[in-house]
């Protein structure tokens, strides 16, 4: 499935609730998990919506499989919370991405669990219980965030990923050009790092597939 950045989430009975603000991953399996969805006017409206919660996606939109009414119990996005610099290390140590800026991630089945309750579980839990793989912090991409090859150049800024059956990311594309648009497709094993602002690739711009 493709997913724009800044693409309109509408609700089960037509209403809009915002646009894709950024996407979590699991850094673990690397799963997408989590969308943030911009709401309202300030970040603390923001929302966190599961990827099991879309059900379809078409040129109106991202369709969601909740109502109105029931997307008033989501969990608000908590951009304040980060772990610790050791903390980060320890993960991305077994992540097969490096250096990635960590945030909370929570599982599906307790949407209805305010963000900062969600975010108090303990990382010791997660490990020692395989049956919540979700309750490990995720890896945000954010809206715009820049695309940098391994020899050091900024080739455009990430507009959409798509994501297989299972969730796992399959690709990302950024638009690159300032007349003329171009988009380029980034396989997820060519991401080196990944932060809410830039995505490093481990392979230089002329190997990237380039589309009208």
């Amino acid at each position: 499935m493709q997913i724009a950045l800044g693409q309109t989430v509408i609700s089960s009975d037509g209403q809009k609730l915002g646009v894709i603000e950024r996407i979590l991953l699991n850094p673990g399996d690397n799963v997408v998990e989590h969308f943030v969805v911009h709401h309202g006017i300030t970040l603390q409206d923001d929302l966190l919506v599961a990827r099991l919660e879309i059900e379809r996606v078409d040129t109106d939109g991202v369709h969601l499989t909740l109502d109105a009414e029931a997307t008033k119990q989501l969990p608000r996005f908590d951009y304040s919370f980060a772990v610790t610099d050791t903390e980060a290390l320890d993960l991305a140590a077994s992540s097969p991405f490096q250096g990635m800026i960590f945030f909370p991630s929570i599982p599906t089945t307790t949407l209805d669990l305010p963000l900062e309750q969600a975010a108090q579980v303990k990382r010791s839990e997660s490990e020692s219980d395989p049956e919540q793989p979700n309750r490990t912090p995720g890896v945000v991409i954010g809206k715009g965030a820049d695309v940098v090859t391994a020899d050091g150049q900024r080739v455009g800024y990430v507009i959409e990923v798509e994501y297989g059956e299972s969730g796992t990311l399959e690709t990302v594309t950024a638009q690159t050009g300032l007349l003329r648009h171009h988009r380029l497709v980034v396989l997820a094993d060519q991401i080196a790092e990944i932060s809410d602002e830039k995505i490093e690739l481990n392979v230089p711009a002329e190997i990237l597939p380039l589309l009208d």
